[in-house]
């Protein structure tokens, strides 16, 4: 009576109005009158869902879907306590009792319940991207995050001139064909389409998250998308009404899911990631997703439709970027790949030689496979001859070799970095294929190096050709730098004294010197007669310096009186009681990677 005073009073007073409903409420549950209690409680909902007083609705709704439980009625009471089982600003005691109550009634009913955007966990739905592979191809997720540009900037010169006119292979179909459908993307029948989503357990209590997985329809009608496509609006309506998966239930016909277990700790945050891959061609609709919380409660919840709006002067406002139809074409040849033993740290000048591995996973083989590489002067395609080499013994110089030619492939990767496979090179369905890399680190620093291959389907397809995209992070630290102050000599002209200043950058790395050689049959190297220490030097410890002194002399005079007898040599040996057996260095890789970095300089000093 005294709640309704305060609502008939002028003016209403619906604070104390709901205030003392609350208190007749839980009067009337006291004295055994749950009915009643309810009904207060109820009423006072109106006064409070209007307000952000969290903590009494919270007490309102929990209250109620409580009372409701008492008194059986299942179905109401677990739709009040949905609205109180994600509350983030409780404290870990009332978050577990309200919990333990929610899942409580739902065992109670003996069935699963199906709930529309059941608020455990939170998934943030502006995280979601969707992740298709049509002529472009990732060897690792990693890779798909690379923006965009830098891909297409490296594939300048690998794809087709024809292709690069176009905006991509769809405009080369017929304008009557389906696959001109410029809001659709397109997939792979047989190939994963993937989708990223984040979510979050925003209770204090880790909670099990299990059969996660996407809603998907799939029409083999090529015209669907422009009549089938779910808007939200509908998809509320229906949610509302009668929560109903069934007619999304997973086509083991048309396509297959995949389904995710994780369990979230107190708080904690996961990315995870979602397959759908669908086995026929056609129309793919990635309708929503779907999971259940502790085997209890079934909860979905739909995308929202990418829409366009008029403003007042009839343009078009922002478009939401997510595309949720995607068009199934014919399976086709794809490589996967990798660079088997690419370090991710390496000190900078190192030299090693690696093997890039591809897989061709389909039935048809592929060929006409190109390579085009970001940083040559880190790596390099090597010859098919370097496979059985052994590293580093392949790098001695046996035999005096007078010839520094540089390759022709290796001058076309400093103009382009594009390197061709042999043409009768294919890789047959079900194979792997093997290609030696070198590499060598540089410069110190942190660089990306990105790798991007294209090959051509030796079968007739709807996508001529694929690109398989890889992308790795290394790390080069400093190990020892070298500068040299040249001088010419009083008594010949056709020889320089050289003093070679070697730091020792690492903080706790030491360095034994090797050899010491001129690159060309230009010019030998020889120590002086007066010292020789040049001889001796053993290792360079961490954060040290030494100076050594040699000749150099230019043999391209024919007054040289060492180049007719041979007694020059272009490499002397540092290490003291060191093997005669030194490193050629008129042999690739060295000349190749030398050769870039004369051109990295010419470069550098042209601007």
């Amino acid at each position: 009576q005294a709640a309704c005073c305060y609502l008939l009073s002028s003016p209403r007073m619906l604070r104390k109005y709901g205030f003392h409903l609350i208190l007749a409420g839980n009067s009337y549950y006291l004295s055994d009158q749950k009915q009643h209690a309810v009904r207060a409680y109820r009423n006072a909902l109106f006064v409070y869902k209007q307000n952000p007083w969290s903590y009494i609705n919270n007490h309102v709704h929990f209250n109620v879907g409580r009372w409701y439980g008492v008194l059986g009625i299942f179905d109401v009471a677990i739709k009040h306590l949905l609205e109180v089982i994600a509350c983030s600003h409780q404290s870990l005691t009332t978050q577990s009792m309200f919990l333990n109550d929610f899942f409580h009634f739902v065992q109670s009913t003996g069935e699963k319940f199906d709930v529309y955007k059941l608020q455990l966990p939170v998934f943030n739905m502006s995280s979601l991207r969707v992740v298709n592979e049509d002529h472009r191809t990732y060897a690792s997720n990693a890779d798909v995050d690379v923006n965009e540009s830098i891909w297409q900037e490296l594939e300048e010169e690998l794809i087709p001139s024809s292709s690069v006119v176009r905006t991509n292979w769809l405009d080369t179909q017929p304008k009557s064909s389906p696959f001109r459908n410029n809001k659709a993307c397109v997939c792979v029948a047989g190939e994963a389409v993937k989708l990223n989503v984040e979510l979050k357990n925003p209770l204090q209590i880790s909670v099990n998250v299990s059969g996660i997985s996407l809603i998907c329809q799939l029409s083999t009608n090529l015209n669907a998308s422009e009549t089938g496509a779910l808007t939200t609006a509908a998809e509320e309506d229906i949610a509302s009404t009668k929560p109903s998966i069934s007619t999304f239930e997973s086509d083991g016909n048309n396509f297959t899911v995949s389904k995710l277990d994780i369990v979230l700790g107190g708080g904690e945050t996961k990315r995870i990631q979602l397959e759908v891959t669908p086995k026929v061609i056609g129309i793919l609709k990635l309708v929503g997703i779907r999971w259940t919380l502790s085997d209890s409660v079934v909860g979905y919840q739909y995308f929202e439709v990418a829409t366009q709006k008029k403003n007042k002067k009839g343009k078009r406002g922002a478009r939401r970027s997510l595309n949720t139809n995607l068009i199934v074409i014919k399976g086709l040849p794809k490589l996967t790949g990798y660079i088997e033993c690419l370090p991710t740290k390496a000190f900078t000048g190192d030299l090693q030689l690696l093997t890039l591995n591809l897989r061709n996973q389909s039935e048809h083989a592929v060929k006409n496979i190109k390579m085009k590489i970001s940083h040559p002067r880190f790596v390099i395609p090597g010859d098919s001859s370097d496979l059985d080499l052994e590293f580093p013994q392949c790098l001695r110089k046996h035999v005096q070799s007078d010839s520094n030619t540089v390759s022709e492939g290796t001058k076309e990767n400093v103009k382009g970095s594009l390197f061709a496979f042999p043409q009768g090179i294919k890789i047959q369905g079900g194979t792997t294929f093997s290609w030696p890399l070198w590499f060598h680190a540089a410069t110190p620093g942190n660089f990306s190096l990105y790798l991007s291959l294209y090959y051509e389907m030796e079968s007739t397809t709807d996508i001529p050709y694929r690109t398989l995209r890889m992308h790795y992070n290394v790390e080069v630290l400093p190990s020892l730098d070298v500068s040299f102050a040249i001088s010419m000599c009083s008594s010949r002209l056709q020889e320089y004294i050289v003093r070679m200043d070697v730091i020792n950058k690492t903080p706790s790395d030491s360095f034994a010197l090797n050899q010491l050689s001129c690159v060309g049959t230009k010019w030998a190297v020889s120590t002086l007669p007066s010292r020789d220490s040049i001889s001796f030097v053993e290792t360079i410890p961490a954060n040290q310096a030494v100076s050594c002194f040699f000749k150099i002399k230019d043999l391209s005079t024919s007054s040289c009186i060492e180049a007719a007898d041979g007694s020059c040599g272009s490499d002397i040996v540092l290490s003291p009681g060191g093997s005669t057996d030194v490193f050629d260095v008129s042999r690739t890789p060295i000349t190749d990677f030398h050769y870039q970095e004369r051109h990295q300089q010419g470069k550098l000093a042209k601007v």
